[in-house]
């Protein structure tokens, strides 16, 4: 087990695993927008959109569990203790965020969407600098912020 922990802190591993999230991420409001076209969703059919994001995030926890079950060799599944914090933050954030999400990603262009959801990751970094005492915006931070800002 110390083998792979090691290996999760070279920086070149960090790099390459925060760089394939980046790329998951990313394609996320394409492959919805292209699902929809698929499917033939129109931007008006919110039902469809919510099943069609109840599919996603269905397939999602499944891989979870499969990837999580290969990783431990046995069986894993959530126990009842788990759902007693869980189902919160599932309402909270998924449910009601991804509602608004699907809801919006159907009607705007996937070019102004992949905007939007960026622009996101830059204002949580500017904002964190003004709301966190203990985080400060350094030199450092503004050289690895700023090839993304300006693209």
């Amino acid at each position: 087990m110390t083998q792979k922990q090691n290996q999760l802190t070279k920086t070149v591993i960090v790099a390459l695993l925060a760089s394939v999230c980046c790329i998951l991420w990313g394609s996320a409001i394409p492959v919805i927008k292209t699902g929809y076209r698929l499917m033939q969703v129109e931007s008006s059919d919110i039902a469809s959109q919510i099943v069609s994001a109840g599919i996603r995030f269905t397939l999602a926890g499944i891989l979870v569990l499969i990837f999580a079950s290969i990783r431990e060799k046995k069986v894993m599944l959530p126990d009842r203790t788990l759902f007693k914090y869980a189902v919160p933050v599932c309402l909270a954030q998924t449910v009601v965020q991804y509602f608004f999400f699907y809801i919006g990603v159907a009607h705007t262009s996937g070019v102004k969407g992949g905007i939007i959801s960026g622009l996101g990751n830059f204002i949580a970094i500017l904002l964190s600098c003004l709301i966190f005492r203990n985080e400060r915006m350094t030199v450092r931070k503004i050289i690895g912020y700023a090839p993304g800002y300006i693209s």
